[in-house]
């Protein structure tokens, strides 16, 4: 069964190549209509994407007075899900994050404090190489409960309207939970492809 009462927010602008590999794995947990990607209207790889697989999506601005106005694009997502869905729980991920397999038991068994902010522990496969062979995972050096995966049902919680780039857009968000922040399961992980944190200010790594 999947997932009835969870929206998804992904951004996906020049991540095309990730989000063929995370896709399919993540789509089998939501109803496809609760599934929102969000890209800008030059993307044109990620909207044939989804052209491709029935699957809609929002244009946004996202370069319009900043280098990539993530922010800006979450929180007006935000606005219109908080208001159409306001007893439906709000999944934040990355285009280049996979779920793990146990997510739905996960959500429905420990997903129970209205006011947290839930995520998982990370790894990453830095090269489709490793990726596709499935060797070199590696510990996550970054800080959990940002940007890569962010779940929450508050609907007073707002990302800010506005973000020149990536940077610190998933920060105060997380902050705004800093006393609830909670882990889905100890001892799992979301996956992340590509080399972290280079890609704050728009795509610069090629493409996989």
């Amino acid at each position: 069964m999947v997932l009835t009462n969870v929206h998804v927010i992904i951004i996906c602008v020049n991540y095309t190549d990730f989000l063929t590999y995370t896709y399919p794995q993540n789509i089998k947990f939501f109803e496809k209509d609760n599934f929102h990607i969000i890209t800008d209207k030059s993307d044109t790889d990620t909207i044939a994407f989804c052209d491709s697989n029935k699957q809609h999506y929002r244009t946004f601005e996202f370069f319009k007075n900043a280098e990539i106005n993530k922010a800006g694009a979450i929180h007006m997502m935000q606005k219109e899900l908080h208001e159409k869905y306001p007893n439906d729980w709000i999944l934040l991920l990355d285009a280049d994050i996979i779920l793990p397999e146990k997510f739905e038991t996960y959500f429905n068994n420990n997903c129970n404090n209205k006011e947290a902010l839930y995520s998982f522990k990370r790894k990453d496969y830095q090269k489709k190489d490793d990726f596709l062979n499935q060797v070199n995972l590696k510990d996550y050096g970054g800080v959990t409960f940002m940007g890569y995966m962010q779940l929450y049902y508050n609907k007073t919680k707002y990302y800010h309207s506005y973000s020149k780039d990536c940077s610190n857009a998933d920060t105060f968000f997380r902050d705004a939970f800093f006393d609830t922040l909670t882990l889905l399961d100890n001892n799992d992980y979301v996956i992340h492809l590509g080399i972290e944190a280079v890609n704050c200010k728009g795509r610069v790594t090629e493409k996989w």
